[in-house]
């Protein structure tokens, strides 16, 4: 009896592929039925009424057809859309649709690269963009900062290159279950735009694991040495790491080929740059040491950490945008906090050519 459990239990997972497979198969050729009957309604439709219904009535099946089905399937949506087409050529001989007809086959010709590489990727329909806009959301979640203790409050602005849907700047924050360690890490992967936002989907997973699974103080040289293996594939990345005690105030900070963080000191009334804990870029030396600088952060104080294309441009070097940084952040000290990190981020020395991030930290 156990015997025949255990080969039953090896059968299931074969029986429910096989099912699964048979059911994408069925709705698939169902799709392409449905298809290529409205594509023959309409070719016979305009031969019977060619004032009404023109030739050109193809083109929104041969669009929809390029987006839901795989590409064997539309080779023979296709086929039949120009068997049509030739019989409209034949029957209308006279006042041949040429024009028209040209008009589908060049649809066909645009559409047939966008099936191609979809079934290169293996997503057909809007199952592609539904899987980008969810990796997109899934980014933008592990950096949220979460509700702090009284007494602590916390903002972050990411604006992307051209408005372009990812950035190659991201952010992982993680609070201890005593919500007390809060761990912010602020990432500007190579590149910009989409080629630097599919890298930064990947580092952000390897950063969360790294941040959750060990000390984090060792943070920086932890995913120095993953990059530093998986660097052909990945890239190089700079990045600034804050570590912060809710009860205390005290924190420590790193950066690796990063601008440094900023630090508001209350008492003084001044912005001071961080300039202690700078360590190479991430991926460039296998066992790098990342210095940490520390302190505490008292009532009134704060740190600013951001990416380059805030005070970076093809105009302004580093050093001056940062003191045009600290200029701004001291004029609005009268307002108040709130609303900086999105007036930097929105006039950004960069401004559309680069991503942009940066986010604050203070304690009231």
């Amino acid at each position: 009896m156990v015997q025949q459990a255990r080969r039953t239990q090896r059968l299931v997972p074969p029986l429910r592929h096989v099912a699964t497979r048979t059911t994408t198969t069925q709705g698939g050729e169902a799709r392409l039925d449905v298809i290529c009957g409205l594509v023959s309604a309409t070719a016979i439709a305009h031969l019977l009424w060619p004032r009404w219904v023109p030739i050109a009535g193809l083109i929104p099946w041969v669009v929809i057809g390029a987006v839901f089905l795989t590409l064997p399937r539309l080779r023979v949506l296709y086929t039949v859309t120009v068997f049509w087409l030739a019989v409209a050529v034949m029957i209308e001989w006279a006042d041949s649709p040429y024009h028209e007809g040209a008009v589908v086959v060049a649809t066909m010709l645009m559409m047939y690269p966008v099936s191609v590489s979809r079934s290169r990727h293996g997503v057909h329909g809007l199952g592609g963009d539904r899987m980008l806009s969810d990796l997109r959301d899934e980014l933008s979640h592990l950096g949220e900062i979460p509700s702090l203790p009284p007494g602590w409050r916390a903002e972050r602005a990411i604006a992307t290159a051209h408005d372009q849907a990812f950035s190659g700047d991201f952010n992982v924050t993680v609070l201890d279950e005593d919500e007390r360690i809060l761990q912010l890490l602020l990432t500007d992967v190579s590149g910009k735009g989409q080629r630097a936002g599919t890298r930064a989907l990947v580092l952000s997973g390897a950063m969360t694991g790294v941040m959750g699974g060990g000390e984090p103080g060792a943070v920086l040289a932890a995913a120095n040495a993953y990059l530093a293996r998986y660097g052909g594939r990945e890239g190089f990345a700079t990045a600034v790491h804050l570590v912060v005690d809710l009860v205390d105030g005290a924190f420590e900070v790193g950066t690796a080929g990063h601008i440094p963080a900023m630090y508001y000191d209350a008492g003084r009334g001044r912005w001071s740059a961080l300039d202690g804990a700078r360590g190479p870029a991430l991926g460039f030396v296998e066992h790098a040491h990342y210095e940490r600088v520390s302190g505490v952060l008292g009532r009134g104080d704060a740190i600013l950490i951001c990416t380059d294309g805030v005070v970076e441009s093809r105009r302004m070097r580093i050093e001056d945008g940062i003191d045009w940084m600290l200029g701004r952040a001291e004029a609005r000290m009268a307002a108040g906090f709130s609303g900086l990190v999105a007036d930097l981020v929105s006039d950004g020395r960069a401004g559309a050519e680069d991503d942009r991030a940066a986010i604050l930290l203070w304690r009231e």
